[in-house]
């Protein structure tokens, strides 16, 4: 069995709840614009992403989120494995 340090754990929850939180938040902001202008924005978007979309800039644009990503995941885990004991006797 493989031993995860709670440290790496905790980093992935705390990431996954600020997910949900973002998500639950753009939930309710749509809901409460509407139908209208959710489509409104979301053909918008078509029109400037998905119709014509650049290749460069989409590898750019993954390659940077990819990068942030993980980033953000090694220093919220160190975060925690200097807060949190380290289990050693």
């Amino acid at each position: 069995m493989i031993r995860l340090p709670i440290s790496k754990v905790l980093a992935t929850a705390s990431i996954a709840i600020l997910i949900a939180i973002f998500v639950l938040h753009d939930y309710a902001r749509w809901a409460q614009r509407g139908r209208d202008a959710f489509l409104n924005y979301q053909a918008g978007r078509f029109d400037r992403y998905i119709a014509a979309p650049s290749m460069t800039t989409t590898f750019l644009a993954a390659l940077l989120g990819a990068a942030i990503i993980v980033i953000g995941y090694e220093l919220l885990a160190k975060a925690f494995s200097k807060v949190l004991p380290s289990g050693k006797a």
